[in-house]
């Protein structure tokens, strides 16, 4: 690949600052997109040149890209929850949608564009004829966010632009913030699950960076994958494995559906009233009763040439220590 020059959207967040670290190691020139209110902690170490950049801007893309000469994007800024669905749409989709129009006007053409999609975009296993997501599935999201992001991607369907689409399951790790509440719940001696029997795929955010990285330097245009280490995991495995690396026996306590529902349903109502957005939603209650989230990724695997170098009790095993030592445990 010619141009060592990479733009990078949601660099200061949880994925986007190990995407960062990565590109940075592999020896790209990195141009990370900020605003004002952008906390840098994840990212300041790094030699990265940063651009203050409306992003709601076609015009200003285009001019960031010229002024740079940057070929390469991989745009993986987004917003996964919030209690308006137009306000998801237009930060996971619209803004692709100004990248795709910069494009469109650019001097030159550009060597690829990765867009960080989500499975959600597809929803979960059981709505498909072999209870496993693959790329002959039909998309059947369960949530606005899983909706907006394939909105997001519908932008990219017929387009002569050398787009992929990379849509990771579960991510988790280090910096990570939504499963957190898991771990501290269950660092306080509760286990707290729903009787639903689900089962989850993950990705650690590691392995899920190199992916990304490695798109780079391959052919894969025009294509679009999911993302996970290729197994399929049990609920139940999932806090066996975080009490055990907390060396805690926790509590045992199962809620019915019924009362996860109503509680959600009440939620939605006090969101709407005073104006945010609640972690337990009829969005999250949809994922955390849907059966399986099974999907398959061993071909993007096979693409690349590589293996996922964490499954699930490798992750968890890290990711502890690193909350720990973090102080966020």
């Amino acid at each position: 690949m010619g141009n060592r020059k990479v733009l990078l959207t949601g660099a200061t967040g949880f994925v986007g600052s190990f995407i960062a670290e990565d590109l940075i190691s592999k020896g790209y020139e990195v141009f990370v997109t900020l605003r004002k209110s952008s906390d840098l902690s994840w990212i300041n170490h790094l030699a990265l040149n940063k651009i203050l950049l409306d992003l709601n801007s076609p015009t200003a893309i285009q001019k960031t890209l010229e002024d740079n000469n940057i070929s390469l994007i991989v745009h993986n800024a987004g917003l996964t929850r919030h209690s308006d669905e137009s306000e998801l749409n237009k930060v996971n989709a619209d803004i692709l949608g100004n990248f795709i129009t910069a494009i469109d006007k650019l001097s030159y053409k550009i060597e690829k564009l990765i867009f960080i999609s989500s499975l959600a975009a597809y929803g979960s296993a059981e709505h498909q004829p072999n209870d496993i997501v693959d790329r002959k599935s039909k998309p059947h999201p369960l949530t606005a966010y899983g909706r907006s992001k394939l909105l997001a991607e519908s932008n990219l369907h017929g387009r002569n632009i050398p787009y992929l689409i990379l849509r990771p399951t579960a991510v988790y790790g280090p910096r990570e913030k939504d499963l957190l509440t898991l771990y501290k719940t269950l660092n306080k001696g509760f286990d707290i699950s729903i009787a639903s029997g689900q089962k989850l795929s993950f990705i650690y955010v590691k392995d899920l960076s190199k992916i990304i990285v490695n798109s780079l330097e391959f052919d894969l245009k025009q294509k679009e994958y999911f993302v996970s280490d290729g197994e399929l995991y049990d609920s139940k495995y999932l806090s066996e494995l975080i009490a055990n690396n907390l060396g805690k026996r926790p509590i045992k306590i199962s809620l019915s559906k019924i009362i996860i529902k109503l509680v959600c349903q009440i939620n939605d109502v006090l969101g709407k009233l005073f104006r945010f957005h609640p972690l337990l939603n009829s969005d999250k209650y949809n994922e955390i009763t849907a059966k399986s989230w099974n999907c398959y990724s061993k071909d993007l695997w096979d693409e690349l040439n590589i293996q996922p170098q964490y499954l699930l009790k490798d992750g968890v095993k890290e990711t502890v220590e690193w909350y720990k030592l973090n102080k966020w445990l």
